[in-house]
């Protein structure tokens, strides 16, 4: 017995040491380097042989057998984590970092919010780093083109208010008739107000387009034509620090000047000999300081017999042989070069994360301008403590601009008229001058040689005439976050922004700006000799100073709870806004860097000019300007979702400003939108096996439209009378006090989905514009300068489609995906009071300006009817049903009951449909990108042969060697015969006849990019990664409806030249 007890003793004693010593729950929150929680994530211990994952708030809860262990945490799209766990003594709070290929389909950035696709039922678009980096370029924006959907690229149309956009970017199509057409950029949660220019896409981590009301009404009464939110890169929490460099270099191709459809120079001497036998030039020529083409200079002295027959021909073949499009391509252009240089250090431990980035950019155009450029990009995020959190973000820019050599259309002319047979250089490649501004008999003899040389010379203006650029812009950022709650979260946050931009115009003494002003303003005594000179000899510098401040203040509260089958995710917050801009002139005369001086100007009374007497007033550089613009702004946004099966979203912004009128209920702009969601393919009745992902969401809502340039109070420019030299002011915009903001209501339905195979979505949407600026009847007796005023009073309306599908062609060691993009949409205008919005007889235009004609595309075009060349080249339309040739009759024709009607509408004259198909294929280390574009579904009007145009000293175009020129010829050709004097209605009625309306759908090869990431180079263990790259871009055009081989995005200009990148991207 006594044995049998120790040996039970003996047992208890093995057993209790065999026993851990406690065993142990770990808890903790799990979120992604943005701050969200993750759900989902795998967790193990490696001594404990135990797993878990993470709920639906990132909180998991793990027992171990004993302590120290070690846990993991892995999932898709993160990059998998290693943490020892040594003590129990609080909670962990984990941080994962996102694998940056993963990003676009693991959060959305609204810059109020990150939130994760499936929380999200508006629309948007995400483009993250490597898909930016298939283009190549210095603006960032440049880089959405043909890869973003529901974007389109439409550059150099505006509107009738001088309102371009300036970035060519169209979300959606338009909101607006005579409104602001750019969309919001927002940088880094705060709104942009800089040169876009500015920012360096290396320092780009990805950008989101918010595209309908629910996704950008969070953005309010500037949302309304779209929100481009882009995100700069950021350190990692538990990173080790990690050394980036990219470099690149960007080629671009000479312009290709044999593009222009200009005249032959024999067909342009022809004309212009025809019009000296008319005594078209004698005007000109009677006045010997007016300059003439050199052609007519031969003509004249053989016509007053100061050279011979003989030597007349023989000028005349000397410029015959003269080409000045070649002369400008091989003295002036050059191929540009863009060299481009990055370097970013980054980090982080558990409580600090940090990225410090510096870039330079150097460019030299083709026309020798050139642009420099220096980023220094600091980002920090500190953890103070459990519950409050710092970041501190700092972005600088340092860049200076140089004008180049003149253009093409300033060089090539005289006295406003194209000269295609000029000499730029003689054979030793001196500069020649050109007879510009004056004849050279004139200024030959001009001052009985006591004044300056009066001659220009094109090829050496540039570098005596230079004008210079230098930006500073300061942005930075602070915000302090405080967990109030494990759920809630309060911020404060403040930007400061402050862009200064010197503009320096430097007129060297010896470029002919300085000359002219300086031989314009000198009196010479014919008898002395004595040379009075009110502009002294020197150079000439004209200044501008513009200082653009803005700061903003937000507080915001961050909700984001999950229970059980529940999560709310919410926000709520207010902002302020102030956004000012001075800008000052200068004006030195005489003026000298060393030592620095200039002389004193009398800028009130007139003096004599030199040529012909008249008095004028020396040139001042003008007043200064100051505008300031306050926005107030307070705004919730609210997500529920249940069973991540079905969310319902909302959210409501009041926005208020200075710039609207002085009642309450116009100066405020009340806007919400809500939007519902439903994961289908979590139902249990759903079946389908082969799409096992299918969600459908539909948003309604409001954002707005606000055009800065517009007040409801007057508008007086001030300025100084010519006569009585006092001051005046003139009133150039009447005072409407209910001038409010414009107002953008959008519907969208779209549905998500994928498999194996493919995925993507597809978005159909409504808007409405309303309470649009538009002109509005008034009483012209009580102003005078118009019987129209600004109001809100125009209406439009517009719908269309976004779809993107992505496909996986073939995977295994050679892979190819897919990407389509489509995007359709249609605008029209349903209400405006113009009385030329009546009829389409106003659409007998460019197609570039928004024209609005009720039921028609804000951008389209109307045409003649044509009915051909009558027997002596006559063009001819229809006048009440039949053919005629009364041009002006036709122009304000109405509509015909019978018969052909004089005016036909054409259609739009913007892409109705746009989008790309890009291909990948990717094989060992190699992977290839090829982009290619689409544009369908609209009209341009062909370049055409104007008559009085080129007799008044216009370029003309190929064509008139095709015109009609013996009867006969109205079966061979279309453009009409040459008459004299010439017809201004018969030219506008070809120049908009159906016959020059041309389909511009085309199909055209964007850009290939090429790559190569060699697995562990040089076996060096520390280089992360190692990347070459080759990227050619602007190949041309494979496919076109027109069979005038025109490129419809540049039908009277050059086409882009193509561009040729090769660059190095490495990280250690």
């Amino acid at each position: 017995m006594r044995f049998i007890f120790v040996g039970f003793l003996f047992f208890l004693t093995a057993a209790a040491s065999a026993q851990p010593i406690a065993r142990v729950k770990v808890s903790g929150r799990i979120f992604s380097n943005e701050q969200l929680p993750l759900a989902g994530i795998s967790i193990s211990a490696s001594q404990s042989s135990v797993k878990t994952t993470s709920g639906a708030d990132g909180t998991f809860s793990i027992t171990l057998s004993n302590i120290p262990d070690t846990l993991q945490f892995t999932h898709i799209g993160y990059q998998p984590l290693r943490i020892p766990v040594t003590s129990v003594a609080k909670p962990l709070e984990i941080i994962m970092n996102i694998v940056a290929t993963e990003l676009s389909q693991v959060t959305v950035s609204t810059g109020y919010q990150r939130m994760k696709p499936n929380q999200v039922n508006g629309s948007f678009s995400v483009v993250d780093n490597k898909l930016l980096n298939q283009q190549t370029g210095t603006n960032i924006l440049n880089r959405l083109e043909s890869v973003t959907p529901g974007l389109s690229f439409n550059k150099g149309y505006g509107n009738a208010t001088r309102n371009r956009n300036s970035t060519g970017i169209n979300i959606r199509g338009l909101s607006t008739i005579n409104g602001s057409l750019e969309p919001l950029i927002v940088l880094d949660n705060f709104v942009f107000q800089g040169d876009i220019s500015n920012i360096n896409p290396n320092d780009i981590e990805s950008i989101t387009v918010l595209k309908d009301a629910a996704a950008a009404s969070i953005w309010g009464a500037r949302a309304g034509n779209g929100v481009i939110v882009i995100t700069t890169k950021k350190g990692r929490f538990n990173q080790k620090p990690t050394v980036s460099f990219s470099s690149g270099v960007i080629v671009q191709e000479k312009p290709d000047l044999s593009t222009l459809r200009d005249m032959s120079v024999a067909d342009y001497m022809g004309l212009e000999t025809f019009l000296f036998g008319r005594n078209y030039f004698n005007s000109a020529l009677n006045r010997r300081y007016v300059p003439v083409p050199p052609l007519i200079e031969v003509l004249q002295k053989r016509k007053m017999g100061l050279i011979s027959a003989a030597d007349s021909a023989a000028q005349v073949k000397a410029l015959q042989g003269q080409d000045s499009k070649a002369q400008y391509e091989e003295h002036f252009y050059r191929p540009a070069v863009t060299q481009q240089y990055a370097l970013s250090v980054s980090g982080g431990n558990s409580n600090m994360m940090w990225l410090l980035a510096g870039a330079i950019d150097r460019n030299t155009d083709n026309l020798s301008a050139t642009y420099d450029k220096a980023n220094l990009h600091l980002s920090n995020t500190f953890k103070l403590s459990d519950k409050l959190q710092l970041e501190v973000n700092a972005y600088y820019t340092n860049s200076k601009a140089t004008t180049g050599k003149e253009s093409f259309g300033t060089v090539a002319s005289v006295n406003g008229r194209y000269a295609p047979y000029l000499s730029f250089a003689d054979a030793d490649g001196n500069p020649l001058s050109v007879p510009k501004y004056y004849r050279n008999s004139y200024v030959d003899t001009a001052g009985a040689g006591h004044l300056l040389d009066w001659k220009y010379y094109p090829l050496a203006e540039y570098k005596q005439r230079r004008g210079t650029t230098r930006t500073d812009e300061l942005l930075a950022n602070i915000r302090m976050s405080y967990k109030v709650l494990p759920f809630l979260q309060a911020s404060v946050l403040y930007q400061y922004q402050q862009q200064r931009t010197d503009q320096q115009n430097l007129s060297g003494a010896e470029s002919f700006d300085a000359r002219n002003t300086i031989n314009l303003f000198s009196q010479v005594n014919r008898t002395t000799g004595e040379v009075t000179r009110v502009v002294p000899v020197g150079d000439i510098l004209n200044t501008t100073f513009t200082n653009l401040r803005s700061q903003n203040l937000r507080g915001q509260l961050d909700f984001n709870r999950s229970w059980k089958d529940h999560s709310i995710i919410a926000i709520a917050g207010g902002e302020i806004q102030d956004i000012n801009t001075d800008s000052y002139k200068n004006i030195y005369y005489g003026y000298a860097a060393k030592p620095l001086t200039s002389a004193k100007m009398d800028y009130i009374n007139p003096y004599p000019t030199y040529i012909n007497g008249v008095e004028q007033i020396i040139p001042d550089a003008g007043p200064p300007s100051s505008t300031t613009s306050r926005f107030v702004s307070l705004f919730t946004n609210l997500n529920y979702t249940y069973k991540d099966k079905y969310s319902v979203s909302l959210s409501t912004r009041r926005d208020g400003s200075n710039v609207f009128g002085v009642k309450t209920n116009d100066k405020w702009k009340p806007l919400w939108s809500a939007g519902i969601g439903w994961d289908i393919s979590q139902e249990g009745f759903y079946r389908l096996q082969w799409l096992p992902q299918l969600k459908i969401r539909a948003t309604y809502g409001t954002s707005g439209n606000v055009d800065l340039s517009r007040t409801a109070l007057p508008v007086a420019v001030y300025s100084v009378d010519p006569l009585t030299n006092l001051p005046i002011a003139a009133i150039t915009t009447l005072n409407n006090p209910r001038l409010r903001w414009e107002t953008v209501k959008q519907f969208n339905v779209g549905v998500q989905f994928s498999n194996n195979f493919l995925s993507g979505s597809v978005d159909y949407y409504t808007k409405h514009g309303a309470d649009l600026y538009g002109p509005m009847a008034y009483d012209y007796t009580a102003w005078g300068a118009s019987n129209f005023i600004t109001a809100n009073v125009a209406d439009m309306r517009g719908s269309g489609i976004d779809a993107i599908i992505n496909t996986q062609n073939l995977k295994g060691k050679f892979k190819w995906n897919t990407t389509f993009i489509y995007n359709y949409v249609n605008n029209k205008t349903t209400k405006y009071f113009e009385d030329q919005a009546q009829t389409i007889n106003t659409l007998l235009s460019g197609g570039k300006s928004i024209t609005p004609v009720i039921g028609k595309p804000l951008y389209s075009i109307a045409a003649f009817n044509w009915a051909g060349l009558d027997a002596t080249g006559n063009p001819q339309g229809y006048l009440n049903g039949s053919i005629s040739t009364d041009y002006s009759a036709m122009l304000t024709s109405t509509p015909a009951k019978d018969g052909q009607p004089s005016i036909v509408y054409i259609g739009s004259s913007i892409p109705t449909s746009t989008g790309s198909v890009t291909n990948t294929f990717s094989i060992s280390n190699f992977e290839v990108s090829v982009n290619v574009a689409y544009k369908f579904g609209y009209w341009f009007r062909k370049p055409a042969i104007s008559y009085s145009g080129i007799v008044a000293g216009a370029m003309g175009d190929k064509e008139y060697a095709d015109r009609w020129q013996q009867p006969g010829d109205e079966h061979r050709t279309n453009v009409p015969s040459f008459v004299y004097p010439n017809n201004a209605s018969r030219d506008m009625f070809y120049a908009y006849s159906t016959v020059n309306a041309l389909r511009g759908d085309h199909i055209r090869l964007q850009y290939i990019n090429l790559t190569y990431t060699p697995v562990k180079p040089f076996g060096i263990t520390s280089l992360k990664l190692l990347q070459f790259y080759f990227n050619v871009a602007n190949l041309g055009i494979i496919w076109r409806a027109n069979d005038y081989r025109l490129d419809p995005d540049y039908p009277k200009g050059i086409p882009a030249p193509k561009t040729f990148s090769v660059g190095i991207r490495a990280s250690f």
